[in-house]
């Protein structure tokens, strides 16, 4: 009898001994998952709603676990306070700059998670209990609608397509008539070519006006220098303002030459009457033969004083005084008349 209560003994002890170590190996692994034992320190942010984030949840930093959500609280009127706890050794890398970010631990549905963002290394490392700001986080509800109706416009580009298949099998519209008539697609072919031929001259174009551009841009252009040379320019706007001026002035001079030829229409005008007048042009014609006449006969008649004895030391003495006066002046000539014996 004693021998069994001392074997049922001897197992109740060696099962309890096998329960606490399992208990604490149970609660070593687990403090070592959760990092219970590992320093920590508190961190803040506020925002203005937290998307279903709760105490317990966990905190990331660069897809790292941290931490903890430790505790939510109202801040203020239209704010939520989180107070995170995160693991000291992670301290140094968090900068002041930092943003908090609330997301899902998922694509489109799991726990809620706070993220932090790396700050500038610039920037100082933040400090117990210190306020880093927040950022908004993207509402996966406003997702989801948005892709419910890119999904709805899709399946409206999706119908449409459809109908316009069907009116190209069944050879309606201008694209069924161009799969379906041999004409249609011919006349279709050349618009192409022509198209093709035409950018080809274009761009032909294009290039000589590339190349006519660069000559003008040459200095050694005389257009270039006509723009550039501000003295060319005033040269050639004082040109243009004389050619004004003499176009004015041959105006003028046109309408003096009709008025002119006006006055010599008029039957009163002594050029009309010699124009126009034969008698009258007759007679002057006899008028001026007979002044010639009269001239010769004078003519004469001086070379009959100059032989007469009476008049010649007069002649020789106008000869001597002019040909003095000559020598006086060489270079200025005259213009008197002399008689040789």
């Amino acid at each position: 009898m004693k021998k069994q209560n001392k074997s049922k003994n001897i197992k109740l002890g060696v099962f309890v001994t096998l329960g606490v170590a399992l208990l604490v190996t149970a609660m070593l692994i687990l403090g070592t998952q959760s990092k219970m034992f590992v320093s920590k320190f508190p961190l803040k942010t506020t925002v203005k709603n937290v998307e279903g984030l709760k105490e317990g949840d966990n905190v990331w930093f660069l897809g790292v676990k941290i931490g903890v959500v430790k505790e939510i609280e109202f801040g203020g009127r239209n704010s939520l306070e989180i107070t995170m706890l995160l693991d000291e050794s992670i301290q140094p890398l968090i900068k002041k700059d930092s943003k908090a970010v609330i997301s899902s631990d998922g694509v489109l549905a799991g726990s809620k998670i706070v993220s932090i963002t790396p700050g500038s290394h610039n920037s100082a490392s933040v400090e117990e209990g210190y306020e880093i700001a927040s950022e908004v986080p993207y509402d996966t509800d406003e997702i989801i609608t948005t892709l419910s109706e890119n999904n709805n416009n899709l399946a409206d580009v999706t119908r449409d397509l459809k109908l316009i298949t069907e009116r190209i099998v069944t050879e309606e519209g201008i694209v069924g008539n161009l799969i379906s008539d041999e004409t249609s697609s011919k006349r279709f072919e050349n618009i192409l070519q022509n198209l093709e031929k035409t950018t080809s001259a274009t761009l032909m174009v294009t290039d000589d006006l590339a190349k006519f551009s660069a000559k003008l841009n040459d200095e050694n252009n005389p257009l270039q220098l006509l723009m550039s040379d501000t003295s060319i320019y005033h040269n050639l706007n004082q040109t243009v303002n004389n050619f004004n001026q003499v176009s004015q002035d041959a105006g003028v001079i046109i309408e003096e030459l009709a008025q002119t030829s006006k006055k010599f229409n008029n039957e009163d005008n002594t050029i009309s009457l010699v124009t126009e007048d034969k008698e009258f042009a007759k007679s002057l014609k006899i008028t001026m033969d007979n002044l010639e006449v009269g001239t010769a006969k004078l003519n004469v008649n001086l070379d009959a004083m100059r032989e007469n004895f009476l008049f010649r030391r007069y002649f020789k003495k106008q000869e001597k005084e002019a040909k003095k006066a000559e020598k006086e002046t060489p270079s200025s000539g005259t213009n008197d008349i002399s008689f040789n014996d």
